[in-house]
């Protein structure tokens, strides 16, 4: 049994008191797993990769995907 449908802001609330909590702890860095929907700028995004492997995933996007056809949750958008 999953949560009900209007719970859905009170999970977010839940969810960001959680994390302000554990801010003091934090790298820096984030887990593109753990990203609500909410939290898909760019710079979000790129907070859940090392830089290298961020690089890295721009090439791969640029070369598979330069039209931007998977661009729906976490998007890395191809580079020109």
């Amino acid at each position: 049994m999953g949560p009900e449908p209007g719970d859905a802001e009170r999970i977010r609330a839940v969810q960001r008191r959680f994390l302000e909590r554990m801010a003091p702890w934090s790298t820096g860095g984030a887990y593109a797993n753990f990203q609500s929907t909410e939290d898909t700028s760019p710079e979000a995004v790129r907070a859940a990769f090392a830089p290298e492997s961020y690089d890295r995933l721009l090439d791969v996007k640029k070369f598979y995907d330069p039209s931007n056809r998977f661009r729906v949750n976490h998007n890395i958008r191809p580079v020109a």
